[in-house]
């Protein structure tokens, strides 16, 4: 049986076997209409719609678009 280490914070999602990485993505969601992406997909998202981008704190992940600044 293999073991998995699994850390998550703001700056991504990061797995390991213990010898080495195996999986890694970085820590963005892109809230789209009724979907919800994260990832590598979110950050693909980033420049073209950057409204729906949430990267700074998971615990501040909601649904709703972010409010335009004045």
């Amino acid at each position: 049986m293999t073991r998995l280490a699994l850390h998550l914070n703001d700056a991504g999602i990061t797995v390991s076997d213990g010898e080495q990485i195996t999986y890694r993505e970085p820590g963005f969601a892109w809230l789209g209409d009724g979907v919800m992406t994260t990832g590598n997909d979110a950050f693909a998202h980033s420049r073209i719609d950057p409204r729906r981008i949430q990267h700074r704190f998971w615990s501040e992940l909601t649904t709703t678009p972010l409010r335009v600044p004045l």
